[in-house]
């Protein structure tokens, strides 16, 4: 009887577990049911809060684009961008000539280096370019010096 009354107890207590994770379970399936429809219904109104609403397209078609204004900003800024571009063309090959003549200084060619040099004018540099221009120069001179 007492083996009885102890596999009772045993039934009790397993069947409380067991409901009890039964019970856990269905909560977390309702707070994620909950939670699933709370974040759709959020995504619903984040996305209609975003969208452009009719008076705003509206708004934007109605006034009329003056063609050929629009055609000479475009080639007024295309025109700019093309003097930009050779500006940027021409210092970018006054750096890699100063480029090229360190190299052969660096290759103990002092006299490829001053071919180099002799390619830019030294009065269309700026600041920074005569800088460099004096510096490479002054390494060509003690170079050569050097050498003889």
């Amino acid at each position: 009887m007492a083996d009885q009354q102890n596999n009772n107890k045993q039934n009790r207590s397993m069947f409380l577990y067991t409901a009890l994770i039964f019970a856990v379970a269905l909560i977390f399936i309702i707070l994620a049911f909950f939670g699933q429809t709370n974040i759709s219904n959020l995504r619903r109104s984040a996305e209609q809060a975003n969208a452009p609403t009719a008076t705003e397209q509206t708004e934007n078609t109605d006034t009329p684009i003056d063609q050929p204004d629009a055609l000479a900003q475009l080639g007024n800024a295309v025109s700019a961008l093309e003097a930009e571009n050779s500006s940027l063309k021409s210092e970018l090959e006054v750096y890699a000539a100063l480029v090229r003549a360190n190299a052969y200084i660096s290759a103990n060619d002092p006299e490829k280096a001053q071919a180099e040099l002799d390619k830019t004018d030294f009065d269309t540099l700026d600041g920074e370019q005569k800088t460099l221009y004096e510096q490479t120069s002054k390494k060509i001179n003690n170079l050569q010096r050097e050498e003889e």
